[in-house]
């Protein structure tokens, strides 16, 4: 679950640990900022990055084992609180390695984030990313073999022994549950038929 609310301001004001845990180093530019959180990312850090302006906290950026996997900054998260680690002009980091209580929130890739703080990348390719995050969706299921067998006794049902046939056809494109389903369907005469078809065959395979 993403941090919200009270939970990511406090987060955002927390001040940067003392210690010997923590590395700060001050009086650096954005892209130097961006090169210190480069070398964490390939070289595999777990922990927190803070991020401190003009002698206050203006953000933390979470890592895991080099993945960028948090933004806060300022009551933002997230692509939100992107914006506010670009052009830095005096800033300092603290780096605390050690287990995150910070979740992980929807980002763009690590290769990404480190583009736009870099520069390489405009506030257009922000929205790009954004976008992009917001469209995305998770790849469908493949049709395993045992799939495949419960579709072509089911259809059986409805066609008779030419079913073994149509199926071995369908498998080779439908290549996820779901559209094997729906062009099965197309396949029975009879409307009723397909459409009984096609809830009997999503119950049996849990769709």
């Amino acid at each position: 679950m993403i941090l919200g609310g009270a939970r990511a301001r406090k987060a955002a004001r927390a001040p940067p640990p003392s210690g010997e845990s923590a590395m700060y180093q001050q009086s650096l530019s954005s892209s130097d900022i961006v090169n210190r959180l480069r070398g964490l990312c390939q070289d595999k850090q777990t922990g927190t990055l803070y991020i401190i302006e003009n002698g206050h906290l203006l953000g933390q950026i979470s890592l895991q084992a080099g993945e960028i996997i948090a933004l806060l900054a300022q009551k933002k998260q997230g692509l939100h609180a992107l914006p506010l680690f670009v052009d830095i002009q005096n800033g300092g980091v603290a780096f605390a390695p050690g287990p995150l209580s910070t979740p992980r929130m929807a980002l763009p890739s690590t290769h990404d984030i480190l583009a736009i703080l870099d520069g390489a990348n405009t506030a257009a390719d922000l929205h790009q990313a954004e976008a992009k995050q917001a469209g995305a969706k998770p790849a469908a299921p493949a049709l395993s073999q045992a799939s495949k067998t419960i579709l072509e006794e089911l259809l059986k049902e409805f066609i008779g022994p030419i079913a073994v046939m149509i199926c071995a056809d369908c498998f080779q494109v439908a290549a996820a549950p779901d559209a094997a389903v729906n062009a099965l369907a197309e396949e029975i005469p009879n409307p009723q038929a397909a459409a009984q078809f096609q809830q009997r065959a999503r119950l049996r395979l849990g769709l």
